[in-house]
């Protein structure tokens, strides 16, 4: 008879885990597949109405927020020692964004780390620059979703000042935040990070994830009042709040690529709440997922045409 420590470490074998990732998203595909035929008929009687200025506000916005992911973790190897030119550091960032769409959930690590590299900058500070980025980000996103339920009507506030204490906390003892990071980290088997920040540095760090993340909730509020006009506007704090809680739900459902089906479900839940139809909010979610790969092909662009002109400048 096995072990729990034996079961534990057949279930963490790479081979079992895209198994149970290829299962499980199946599984969520489909089940996602057939809720919108579900709905299939409501969408087609529901009066549907486009404010088309508001996608235009959602398009600009998505374009303006493009240097926010660059600046946090352009500010992260700052801080790890390696001076990266900000122009190069986009470059790089959207580049391997791009592969985060491909088969797999590690590719754009890969590729950030892989360019990284021959800008000078070793392997596994790229490596650390990356896990880093990501537990600020999830960090960011958890405070911003915990905050915005100020807003809501008869909020559970407790929710709201248990995340205060935990953004209060990180800022003060960072230290213990990521020993705790660590133990999470060694107990999945992986590698700890080992990073010493102080309040300081966190704080600094934070402030480029934090606005990033106001920042994709103003671009969910513009898609939302395209499809659903006449929301007011005193609701940006919840619908950010609800775009960054089904990330955060999204990204916890390590097995599923990109949070597909998972951030989609809770955003239709939340949007419910509120009281908007099932057909809006399920196109909504559905193009805040269009918008966010439209993101990352413009920025991809973009980033192109820097790359020339930092090759122009070297020449």
């Amino acid at each position: 008879m096995l072990t729990a420590t034996e079961i534990r470490r057949w279930l963490a074998t790479p081979k079992v885990r895209r198994t149970a990732q290829v299962v499980i998203t199946v599984l969520i595909v489909a089940f996602f597949a057939l809720a919108i035929y579900d709905l299939g008929p409501k969408f087609a009687d529901y009066d549907w109405q486009l404010e088309l200025g508001w996608l235009v506000v959602a398009l600009v916005v998505l374009v303006a927020r493009g240097p926010l992911p660059v600046w946090g973790w352009w500010l992260i190897l700052r801080k790890l020692g390696y001076a990266l030119p900000f122009k190069r550091s986009t470059q790089i960032l959207y580049y391997s964004a791009l592969a985060a769409y491909l088969p797999g959930s590690v590719w754009h690590v890969v590729g950030r780390v892989y360019l990284a590299e021959k800008e000078g900058v070793p392997r596994l500070s790229g490596v650390i620059s990356v896990a880093i980025e990501s537990v600020l980000n999830l960090l960011a996103a958890v405070v911003v979703a915990g905050l915005s339920l100020v807003a809501w009507p008869n909020p559970p506030l407790w929710i709201a000042a248990l995340a205060l204490v935990v953004l209060v906390g990180v800022i003060w003892r960072p230290d213990l935040f990521f020993r705790l990071v660590d133990w999470g980290l060694r107990r999945i088997g992986r590698k700890p990070l080992g990073v010493h920040l102080s309040s300081k540095d966190v704080l600094q760090l934070l402030i480029p994830f934090v606005l990033n993340w106001v920042a994709f909730g103003l671009i969910f509020f513009s898609l939302l009042s395209a499809l659903y006009p006449g929301l007011a506007l005193y609701y940006i704090p919840v619908v950010t709040g609800i775009f960054t809680a089904a990330w955060v739900g999204g990204y916890l459902a390590v097995v599923v690529p990109q949070g597909l089906g998972v951030r989609e479900f809770i955003i239709v839940s939340l949007l419910g709440v509120l009281g908007v139809p099932a057909p809006v909010a399920t196109a909504a979610a559905l193009l805040a997922r269009l918008w966010s790969i439209l993101g990352a092909g413009v920025w991809g662009a973009i980033s192109a045409a820097l790359g020339r002109v930092v090759d122009r400048d070297v020449s």
